[in-house]
């Protein structure tokens, strides 16, 4: 017995949240660089405008019904994330944290009757606490709770259970609404005669293993209401941590030196808050391609002499390999740190000292606001940032940065 919590428009509800006059404006948050339109407001979605949609294609659009952009702020989003799952956490004892946006809760000490009032209680409980609006689907599997949460955006309660029904619920979505029906399903089942998820459900288990596999048919088993996914609750343990970036401009030789500084710090941090080191670090450019010039990738590595989270043995490590790299003007940069270890691993020679002084940088950065203290190599990355990140609509980090705080004229 599952609820998915998910959040509405989440981008779009974050920057309402500190902008309540923009609560029924059209609102859309843009991609990396301001390219591409990826989060819309209700209002907008009632103008046409699809997800991924590139913003010079919808200019008239958008000047014609004053549509408000904001560039993607991944810090506020990040945190306001937080916040919401804290919350649901406070509310039950098994979470699954599935996105940024969206969380499974197991319900198997609710009564199935009083599903569609805890529904209301999480609703109320997360608005109340932090101000984002979500959606809450309830059923007795994972991916019926998924169409649940489906059909709760459509009505304007925003909750919705699933029990004993399932045919007349069921008929209110389409086949590629259901969870792990994916375009190459769809065009299999299709092509069988399969165009709803009614259809899908009275097919025989042996027709669907046949046609789709296992995963297949554990997907007609979940949506037959027989349960064959649990919460996934263990933390994820991932081999690598990568940061990249499109370039809205050309730099020189020396700037890329920076940024690669830069992504050294913002890799280096993730690091120590997983708890563990990476061994390979890994350097990735590629120059446009959307020139006449042939376009260029270049991918090189190098495993460091001993697993590190500093940034600066990261930096060293990248600037390393950057030495035997013919400079170009890259359209693409990204910095990879792979090999992870999450286990300690005594060293000969220990670095208990550099430990210490990057702790004491994150300490100083967590209390006093980001970038208070960061390497000398990845200040002009920072001072010119509005030369290669192409951010035009960015708002304040509203609850992360202490010179960006809200403020209140009385």
């Amino acid at each position: 017995m599952f609820a998915l919590v998910d959040c509405n428009n989440f981008y779009v509800s974050c920057e309402r949240l500190f902008r309540p006059d923009l609560q029924q404006h059209p609102v859309a948050v843009l991609s990396n660089n301001d390219g591409c339109i990826v989060a819309r407001s209700e209002e907008v979605k009632s103008l046409g405008i699809k997800m991924g949609t590139p913003v010079f294609k919808v200019l008239s659009l958008i000047k014609k019904h004053n549509i408000k952009l904001f560039s993607s702020n991944y810090t506020l989003y990040g945190d306001i994330s937080n916040r919401v799952m804290s919350t649901l956490e406070n509310l039950s004892s098994e979470i699954e944290v599935y996105s940024i946006d969206e969380a499974f809760i197991c319900l198997k000490n609710i009564p199935h009757q009083q599903w569609e009032s805890y529904g209301i209680q999480i609703q109320k409980t997360i608005y109340q606490h932090i101000g984002i609006p979500v959606s809450v689907g309830l059923a007795p599997t994972k991916t019926l709770a998924k169409a649940a949460n489906k059909m709760a955006k459509k009505n304007k309660q925003k909750v919705c259970s699933i029990y004993n029904n399932t045919t007349h619920s069921l008929n209110q979505i389409n086949l590629t609404d259901v969870w792990g029906i994916g375009a190459g399903y769809f065009k299999i089942l299709n092509a069988y005669g399969v165009q709803t998820p009614i259809q899908f459900i009275n097919l025989n288990p042996f027709v669907v293993h046949k046609l789709l596999g296992s995963k297949g048919a554990l997907v007609h088993q979940e949506l037959c209401g027989i349960q064959c996914l649990n919460l996934d609750n263990t933390p994820h343990t991932p081999q690598s941590v990568c940061y990249s970036r499109t370039l809205a401009k050309s730099i020189c030789e020396e700037q890329l030196s920076s940024i690669l500084a830069l992504f050294s710090e913002k890799i280096a941090l993730k690091l120590r808050k997983r708890r563990c080191k990476a061994k390979v670090i890994r350097v990735f450019l590629k120059t446009s391609s959307y020139t006449q010039h042939h376009t260029v990738y270049v991918s090189q590595q190098r495993t460091l002499l001993h697993p590190s989270n500093d940034s600066r043995a990261i930096f060293i490590c990248a600037q390393k390999i950057l030495a035997h790299v013919e400079f170009r003007e890259w359209k693409k940069i990204g910095l990879m740190a792979l090999d992870l270890s999450y286990t300690e691993q005594h060293s000969l020679f220990p670095q208990e000292h550099n430990s210490k002084i990057m702790n004491i940088m994150d300490t100083i950065n967590t209390k006093m606001g980001a970038k208070t203290i960061q390497l000398a190599a990845s200040l002009q990355a920072t001072n010119t940032k509005s030369s290669w990140k192409n951010q035009a609509y960015k708002s304040p980090r509203y609850t992360t940065q202490w010179s960006e705080l809200p403020l209140v004229h009385i």
